[in-house]
């Protein structure tokens, strides 16, 4: 049995490059035994024994040296940076072929240089990699700066609890004009029912929205 070779893509959170993951796995030959997983970079030091390649994504390729760094005492372990065309349009299939290309010694054919050259970029797919590659690294500088972090945790934490206290408000004072008085039809019977209900369970309903 052929020995299962295994890869990491890294990229800033782990969630785009899931995407890719997918479409590795869909152009496999059959005879490839891979096992590719996406994990972000903060992950890396804890799991990086367990690759045989480091797959660094166009948005994190700032820390390609720092990555590499972290390889070298792995001596089988090959760091690759992804082409940013091949990211932004998920080209599993020409990401398969640099590693293969890696697996033989890194020898590209002038046919397999050309089908890597006519990948095709739309202009969303170059946004996407400008944004990547510039824009998701300053921002994920500045969402792990540990005062930010902390605000933003801090405010992570008290999200259910505004919900909860929007939907007692919300069950407590309805929104029935006073003019109400009747049950005329049956959308206003279920108004002044909801009333009704309100005013007798205030007590209730009023401390998850007080809290």
């Amino acid at each position: 049995m052929q020995k299962r070779t295994t890869i990491l893509i890294v990229c800033a959170a782990g969630a785009s490059s899931s995407i890719v993951v997918n479409k590795m796995k869909e152009n496999l030959h059959p005879d490839e035994n891979w096992l590719i997983e996406a994990r972000s970079i903060n992950e890396l030091p804890n799991v990086v024994a367990k690759y045989d390649f480091i797959l660094v994504a166009p948005q994190i390729n700032y820390d390609y040296k720092r990555i590499n760094d972290l390889v070298k005492p792995y001596k089988t372990i090959k760091v690759l940076s992804i082409n940013p065309g091949l990211f932004a349009s998920a080209d599993g299939a020409g990401i398969n072929q640099m590693i293969r290309n890696s697996l033989d010694g890194n020898v590209k054919t002038k046919r397999e240089e050309k089908q890597m050259s006519e990948t095709k970029v739309t202009l969303m797919d170059k946004f996407q990699a400008f944004m990547e590659k510039y824009i998701v690294p300053v921002g994920m500088k500045i969402s792990n700066q540990r005062h930010l972090a902390a605000i933003r945790d801090g405010l992570t934490i008290l999200i259910p609890a505004s919900i909860v206290g929007g939907i007692a408000i919300l069950l407590a004072v309805p929104p029935i004009p006073a003019s109400i008085t009747e049950a005329s039809n049956p959308l206003f019977a279920f108004l002044l029912a909801w009333k009704s209900f309100a005013g007798a369970n205030s007590a209730y309903l009023m401390p998850p929205y007080y809290l």
